[in-house]
């Protein structure tokens, strides 16, 4: 299956390493389990520069069919990843991101 038929593909190998595609951007790291249910995953390659060298700590959902994964960022880690705001706006204090990927049957 090519990205280009669905949203974006990733991969997550067992020996810590990941990939994702999309029809826009492609990019790979590495992950490794702070916990059971919690990652820890680097980004070393990505079309996009700003992505490249980032860390972040992931929840891990997963059922049969579906990985979805939660990234909580708060008012310090915004400040330093998004541009400033505009006059008379402000940055939220808190970002949630939930990505969820579902398993590809071949």
């Amino acid at each position: 299956m090519k990205p280009t038929e669905t949203k974006a593909i990733g991969y997550f190998n067992a020996d810590g390493t990941w990939s994702l595609a999309s029809a826009k951007n492609q990019s790979r790291g590495t992950y490794r389990w702070i916990t059971s249910s919690r990652i820890e995953q680097t980004v070393v390659e990505s079309g996009i520069a700003a992505q490249v060298g980032t860390v972040s700590i992931k929840d891990v959902h997963v059922t049969p069919d579906r990985l979805e994964l939660v990234t909580s960022y708060g008012k310090q880690e915004l400040e330093r990843s998004l541009p400033p705001p505009k006059l008379g706006q402000k940055l939220p204090s808190e970002m949630v991101i939930t990505t969820i990927f579902m398993r590809i049957k071949e």
